[in-house]
């Protein structure tokens, strides 16, 4: 039995009992409604939250638990395979014994007359296990970017966008005229924390693995200094942080509680004014790395300093001529709305045309190296890919804790329902045939993805055309123009909203 099947054979028996119970309410006289309310008809039980703590379980447990609650007039229970931080006993997710025990719960349950419904995965929430191999798991869209000076053939290596659990995947690369304050040179001649020279090509090598570290004292902040080589006009800053490994969090741990970031500029290093404020939450291990933007007038400066007032690595800071759409990760469904930028500006600069983005996938090697007879002018090569996000689902066993599934992927949750089911099939079909049977999706707490190998013929099949010459708006640019942009983005989300109804749900 698939998942598919079994799924509906449930469901069926479920409308069964729905209808049977409206029945017999419609017909019931005031007497016989009384005596219903004293004695409840089977499918007016309640039902159970039946909790199989961490491995703590056994076949006497199972038929002692389940006889009580049948005594006291439950109707059926939803057996969730927990931990919660207690000792772990002696039985292992999926072992043999754990199977067997799980057919001796439907077994008993059968007998009882009670229904028996299971989480479809160790924990609460929600689609996973350590069954879930990283090419199965949430994917989140990454990339990085190269300028390049065009009328010649280039032959370049395009950096490897950041990949989490060893695992990345291109998806494509493309190119566009670099927008007019996009292109310009923005070398960083010198970076520097509390005056101490720092190594800036950590700060724009798109290796979100190294970083600068900034440790603000009690009270006080952390500031990054970079002078550049010339006066730079900037409208946007893109910032990738993560809290630094071994160091405490507020209180205690230094800076000033609550506060948030800013962005300063300068023209002599010395007197700086202050451009934005921003929350600068890290990412971590645990869900999408998400950029921080932040988007501001157009202004022109030779030194800009980030001041932090929490210790945080920073392991990206790019400013750009250009700006940002606002929100822009929220709207793609990199992150929730709360992770995103703090600022809003209208003056988002020029924007792409969407016609002349290239696609230049064919032109880039398995290693990276795009070879490519460039026209005239300067471009914008986005190297762009997909890399697990590292969510694991919540409050699991010991021995059931692992990666969630891509909730994008027919065949990811095909693979995982049938991995956690598979051997238990046959013992739920004498529950089946009664409606008496279920599997539950209790809630999902697992966070955001926007990208699975699939996606662009997915988006291309539900909205009717080929997302590919928009793409840039992924990472936040403007493409076409705001209102075109949005359109892209709404379009975007519809089709990442049906996909993930169609193929998970």
């Amino acid at each position: 039995m698939k998942r598919r099947t079994f799924v509906k054979s449930c469901a069926t028996g479920a409308l069964v009992i729905i209808v049977d119970s409206r029945r017999a309410t419609h017909a019931a006289d005031t007497k016989a409604l009384e005596e219903a309310f004293r004695r409840p008809p089977p499918s007016a039980r309640p039902h159970t939250w039946w909790h199989w703590m961490n491995g703590n379980v056994s076949a006497d447990g199972i038929t002692r638990d389940l006889e009580a609650m049948a005594r006291v007039g439950v109707g059926g229970v939803q057996m969730f395979d927990v931990g919660t931080g207690i000792p772990k006993g002696p039985v292992a997710t999926l072992s043999l014994e754990w199977v067997r025990l799980v057919q001796h719960a439907a077994s008993e349950a059968n007998r009882l007359g009670l229904s028996f419904t299971m989480h479809n995965c160790p924990g609460w929430s929600s689609s996973g296990g350590p069954w879930v191999t990283p090419d199965r798991a949430m994917q989140q869209l990454v990339w990085s970017e190269t300028l390049i000076d065009g009328g010649r053939r280039v032959d370049v290596i395009l950096p490897k966008p950041f990949a989490k659990l060893n695992y990345y995947r291109d998806a494509m690369v493309l190119a566009f005229p670099s927008l007019p304050d996009e292109g310009q040179p923005m070398q960083i001649a010198r970076a520097t924390v509390g005056g101490d020279a720092v190594d800036a090509n950590a700060l724009t090598d798109w290796d979100l693995a190294a970083g600068v570290d900034l440790r603000p004292g009690q009270g006080q902040r952390a500031y990054l200094q970079l002078e550049f080589s010339e006066a730079c006009t900037a409208r946007s800053v893109l910032i990738h942080a993560l809290n630094i490994p071994g160091i405490p969090g507020l209180p205690g741990g230094g800076g000033i509680p609550g506060a948030a970031a800013s962005l300063e500029a300068s023209d002599d290093g010395v007197t700086f004014r202050k451009v934005t404020d921003f929350a600068l939450i890290a990412s971590g291990a645990a869900g999408p790395n998400v950029p921080l933007t932040a988007s501001f007038p157009a202004l022109k400066a030779k030194f800009f300093r980030l001041a932090v007032p929490q210790a945080r690595r920073i392991t990206e800071f790019q400013l750009s001529g250009s700006g940002r759409i606002p929100d822009w990760t929220f709207k793609t469904n990199l992150a929730r709305r709360r992770n995103q930028e703090q600022t809003v500006s209208s003056d988002t600069g020029p924007a792409i045309d969407p016609e002349k983005v290239l696609d230049l996938t064919p032109q880039m090697d398995a290693e990276g190296k795009l070879s490519w007879q460039a026209p005239t002018g300067r471009w914008t090569i986005l190297r762009i890919g997909h890399t697990p996000t590292g969510r694991m689902q919540n409050a699991p066993s010991d021995t059931g804790l692992g990666l969630e599934i891509d909730k994008f992927s027919a065949e990811a949750m095909e693979f995982h329902f049938n991995k956690y089911f598979g051997d238990l099939y046959e013992a739920f079909r004498p529950l089946a045939t009664k409606g008496l049977v279920g599997a539950l999706v209790d809630s999902y707490e697992v966070g955001m993805q926007n990208w699975t190998p699939t996606f662009a013929q997915e988006f291309q099949k539900r909205r009717g055309y080929d997302l590919r010459k928009y793409m840039p708006a992924m990472t936040g640019r403007v493409v076409g123009s705001p209102e075109i942009t949005e359109r892209f983005l709404w379009d975007l989300r519809r089709a990442q909203a049906d996909v993930i109804a169609d193929n998970y749900y």
